[in-house]
């Protein structure tokens, strides 16, 4: 009877996990606390299912991708360097989970452009503010989620009597630390993403050739 009792808990669903019907008898069920996504591995498919499940993931819960070594292939829609591979996007997860710090009036949704229009993705409800922390380990990637007041530090005060390492610090005791303006630094505010201009320059340098014909 014992055995039996556990059996009862195993619910099996089979179906593409992205689709809707399949996905509505997911989440229908419950509320989880660790995720595993051993999929396709086509990076479309990988980034598109932790969009649709990571909300349905318990604070403190974890949410793991294997196999993210099919992100450096072309036959997966990957590659060391295209922009939208399912690598790349967990990459940016972690500038997304430092944002706090990025000193320029942009939000989250921003750095992740490429993928919403490639991949019609919405993220304004995907939870951002609620990634923890983000780890990887050889084609691993484990994301943890906490409530978004436990993913933001404190203010930071300037505390000391000594400035002999220093000099001309004592001024800013007992005073709030902020986040440095960015908004002239041509590195972080500017208003295409890289591998936009990039593609934006090749299609110039394309049509300059045809000219040149």
């Amino acid at each position: 009877m014992r055995y039996r009792s556990k059996l009862q808990k195993i619910k099996v669903i089979i179906g593409d996990v992205n689709e809707e019907k399949t996905k509505s008898e997911i989440v229908k069920h419950s509320n989880f606390d660790i995720i595993i996504d051993d999929g396709s591995h086509n990076s479309n498919d990988v980034v598109v299912a932790f969009c649709n499940y990571f909300k349905h993931l318990k604070d403190d819960g974890l949410f793991i991708i294997e196999d993210l070594h099919c992100s450096y292939w072309r036959e997966h829609r990957g590659g060391l360097f295209f922009p939208i591979s399912s690598m790349n996007f967990f990459k940016k997860i972690i500038d997304i989970i430092n944002h706090e710090h990025w000193g320029i009036e942009k939000k989250k949704e921003w750095l992740l452009r490429g993928f919403t229009e490639n991949y019609k993705i919405n993220f304004e409800s995907l939870q951002l503010d609620r990634i923890y922390s983000i780890e990887f380990i050889n084609s691993l990637c484990f994301i943890r989620k906490k409530p978004s007041e436990k993913n933001q530090l404190g203010k930071s005060v300037v505390v000391g009597e000594d400035e002999r390492v220093a000099p001309d610090r004592k001024k800013f005791n007992n005073s709030n630390l902020k986040v440095l303006n960015q908004n002239r630094n041509p590195w972080s505010n500017r208003e295409s993403l890289p591998e936009e201009e990039l593609e934006l320059l090749k299609k110039k340098m394309f049509l300059k050739n045809k000219l040149n014909e």
